[in-house]
């Protein structure tokens, strides 16, 4: 006898359809979203996330072709794993097509207040694939009509993860502007979470700047607000923003501690782009030791999600550190493929880091030129970089 209490059919009864209220020429639609909603096989044991989730994104793309809004939103939100909307686990899980698909597909819908939620959404999911102006723009719009509407809670947000884009290009004094408009908004309203995440983007910026002991201040403030609110994902990135600020001033044990506990709650909730972020942290942290062979292995299985995911940003900043890496350990020549790699995304996303990835080319470039050993292996480099 099948479950009444599955999250399916938990989801069948919230949609209340009457098959026989049906137009004719939307009847099959309305049918397949049933059988799919109402399939209740088994998956097997190792079935990845995306299948695990497949019959609801079927059942959500059947009602968009009857554009029937309503029971499209319901779907995409319903939650089944780790209490997260199914959008946002979509997103936590790095299937960035799929949510990307979703969302334009429900942007523009009757409702201002969710429309500012899919806005939102892809302007994250731009910022998390390395898009950072693409990202802006979609803010920008989520601001503008979150305003209209007084959704205080969503301006808030759209401001913060606006200031992050920012911070990525290099724009440090728009950054801090839009975090301390978040920090006032949130103080305004009661929003811890909001607050905490200020907290930690203003510490991730003094850390940028040098400042530390200040950094580490607000860090160590959201964390304990997020602990305290049971904000899992929040609590992770502050302790990963903890561990940089730890390293900067040499407190390697201690930023390792940080980065290790950020590692276990994004692996805990399945969170593929904040896994990556403390595998990198880890390897950035342990290079600073010198321990390279655990640096090369955390950065490697950094870039593995990354290109899984599509976070292209953040695959050319390990390619980068890979480089860097690979011309200690004296191999340049894989320095250098990955320097090319790195150069060619980061110009792509017109992003700061290709002005480093260009000067890095340049010494590793120098550096065979004036190896007699190998003189032709710079050319032999170029034209395998080429192909």
């Amino acid at each position: 006898m099948t479950n009444s209490n599955t999250p399916s059919q938990l989801l069948v009864s919230r949609l209340e359809i009457n098959l026989d209220e049906v137009p004719i020429e939307q009847l099959d639609h309305y049918i397949a979203v049933e059988n799919f909603l109402n399939d209740e096989e088994e998956l097997p044991r190792d079935a990845d996330n995306l299948k695990k989730v497949q019959k609801y994104l079927e059942a959500f793309h059947h009602i968009c072709e009857v554009e029937d809004w309503k029971r499209a939103i319901a779907i995409s939100s319903i939650r089944i794993f780790f209490n997260e909307e199914l959008h946002n686990q979509l997103f936590s899980w790095g299937y960035y097509p799929e949510l990307a698909e979703l969302y334009n597909k429900l942007l523009n819908t009757p409702s201002p207040e969710l429309n500012t939620t899919f806005l939102y959404g892809l302007g994250n999911l731009h910022y998390a694939k390395g898009d950072y102006r693409q990202a802006i723009d979609f803010y920008d719009k989520c601001l503008k009509e979150s305003q209209g509407i007084k959704d205080f809670q969503t301006v808030g947000a759209a401001l913060n993860s606006q200031g992050l884009s920012h911070f990525r290009l290099g724009g440090y004094d728009k950054a801090i502007n839009c975090f301390q408009q978040r920090l006032v908004i949130a103080w305004e309203n009661n929003d811890y979470q909001g607050e905490g995440a200020a907290l930690n983007n203003l510490g991730l910026l003094y850390s940028t700047q040098g400042k530390y002991r200040k950094a580490i201040k607000y860090q160590n403030r959201s964390r304990e607000i997020l602990h305290i609110i049971g904000y899992r994902s929040g609590e992770g990135n502050a302790l990963g923003s903890l561990g940089t600020s730890y390293a900067g001033l040499e407190g390697y044990e201690k930023a390792i501690e940080c980065q290790k506990k950020y590692l276990a709650i994004m692996q805990e909730i399945e969170d593929c782009l904040g896994e990556g972020d403390a595998l990198g942290n880890l390897g950035t942290t342990l290079a600073k030791l010198n321990r390279n062979s655990e640096a090369l292995e955390y950065w490697q299985a950094a870039l593995a999600i990354y290109k899984k995911i599509g976070s292209r940003s953040s695959e050319a900043l390990i390619l980068t550190n890979l480089a860097t890496l690979y011309q200690i350990l004296g191999d340049t020549k894989l320095a250098y493929e990955c320097c090319v790699q790195a150069l060619a995304i980061a110009t792509e996303l017109d992003i700061p880091l290709a002005n480093e990835c260009q000067e890095l080319k340049k010494i590793l470039e120098l550096i065979y030129k004036v190896n007699h050993k190998y003189p032709n292996v710079l050319h032999e480099m170029q034209q395998g970089t080429a192909n």
